[in-house]
């Protein structure tokens, strides 16, 4: 399936900040849907689990792209690793951020991705207690407003295009179904976004979050109204990188006061060339080769709106969803 984002998860040591649902205290996590063999397949720990003291970083790759296109190049590859205190990292190829993460840790959500990581802490409390933090990164917590036009503007003369776009639109029953008890900030979370995101419009009313830190890279308190950066630069950009770091050292909120503004000029080790602007681009091309191949015949494309989990259906019954037994799409 095809989707708009990317996703950061640390499994740091630290859970009190969390804030358990109590609306959905009486929900208990349902069976997988999948194998949970062919989700722990689709991990790859390229340096292994060194038990570093400052967790596990889970990065989710994003939309039509693999865990290397998305990150290899990505300062959570290249620096996150080695800073106080240093940390392990692993690359989630599938994206199956959905109840795979074990032990305790903090979950970073680039672009959509953090609407699918949402669904994971909201219809699997279990993890809640698991993740330190959650930080959407352009995020659309309420759809885009593109959904649905994006899609048949991608596809105009079939009329179709990929289910996760559909699942994205502002009025879609996925996002109805997970802002019933979901529309909060279920553990400590921040939500980074951009004035220029050309894919989720509009701004800040898409990524803006109850009970999370909502903050603006371009805030004056933050980056100021020229720094310049889009979707899908976010995972390269410096800015993003410096708030995603205070996050990480606070339960997953970060804070304006605390961050470093020497992050909105570039990255502090000199060492390391991250290209925001050109790493973008390549990503936008990976994504936009993918879409252009997608037939109706394709796993994951449609024409409308596929059905929800069975499990969303069982947790509310009386909301007239319509849902399969098969696993998420």
């Amino acid at each position: 399936m095809v989707k708009w984002w990317y996703s950061v998860l640390s499994a740091a040591g630290l859970v009190a900040g969390n804030v358990i649902n109590p609306r959905a205290s009486s929900w208990t996590d349902p069976a997988f849907s999948v194998p949970t063999q062919t989700m722990a397949d689709a991990l790859a720990c390229p340096n292994g689990i060194l038990g570093k003291a400052g967790g596990v970083v889970l990065l989710v790759h994003g939309t039509a792209s693999t865990g290397p296109e998305t990150w290899d190049k990505s300062p959570y590859i290249l620096l996150l690793p080695d800073m106080n205190p240093a940390r392990s990292e692993v690359k989630d190829w599938q994206g199956l951020c959905h109840g795979a993460f074990s032990g305790s840790g903090t979950q970073y959500s680039l672009a959509l991705r953090g609407i699918l990581c949402g669904q994971a802490l909201d219809f699997f409390p279990s993890t809640q207690s698991l993740v330190s933090g959650f930080v959407g990164i352009s995020g659309d917590f309420h759809g885009s407003s593109l959904g649905g036009v994006a899609c048949f503007g991608l596809n105009v003369l079939e009329g179709h295009c990929s289910e996760s776009i559909f699942q994205q639109a502002q009025e879609s029953q996925y996002l109805r179904a997970q802002n019933i008890d979901g529309g909060s900030a279920l553990v400590g979370t921040t939500s980074i976004f951009t004035a220029e995101d050309e894919i989720i419009p509009p701004e800040p009313f898409d990524s803006t979050l109850t009970g999370a830190a909502n903050i603006l890279i371009q805030d004056p308190s933050v980056c100021g109204l020229l720094h310049v950066v889009d979707h899908l630069g976010a995972p390269y950009d410096s800015g993003y990188f410096g708030l995603v770091l205070d996050a990480l050292q606070h339960g997953g909120v970060a804070s304006p006061t605390r961050f470093n503004k020497a992050y909105c000029s570039g990255f502090l080790n000199d060492t390391v060339e991250i290209d925001t602007q050109a790493l973008g681009a390549i990503l936008g091309e990976t994504v936009a080769d993918v879409i252009s191949i997608l037939t109706v015949q394709s796993p994951y494309d449609s024409v409308v709106e596929p059905p929800l989990p069975e499990y969303v259906c069982q947790r509310y019954p009386t909301q007239e969803f319509e849902c399969s037994s098969g696993p998420l799409q």
